[in-house]
């Protein structure tokens, strides 16, 4: 087994393997949102890097308040990938 195999880490190796292919795809009322691997990537990096300048550090909680979009997958990946836990869903309300 390999333990290297993070999300963090799945990241990394899709957006270097897969570069500008379409990797996720969000649909709001009015349009089609796609996301490349390295889109993605980047974006992880850049929220990661924010949540360490505003003092956040690896085991630390925060809460995301967003409804289920583009915004809180990135923040949500970026928190994984920057060291943090999983969501918590209290019942989606």
């Amino acid at each position: 087994m390999d333990t290297d195999l993070t999300i963090a880490n799945y990241i990394r190796m899709l957006s270097k393997q897969y570069e500008d292919r379409p990797a996720i795809y969000f649909k709001s009322a009015f349009r089609t949102f796609t996301f490349s691997y390295s889109q993605i990537h980047d974006r992880c990096l850049r929220v990661a890097n924010y949540l360490s300048q505003k003092g956040i550090k690896k085991g630390d909680r925060i809460l995301i308040w967003s409804y289920n979009g583009q915004e809180y997958a990135s923040i949500l990946l970026a928190r994984i990938f920057h060291g943090g836990g999983g969501p918590l869903d209290l019942g989606g309300s």
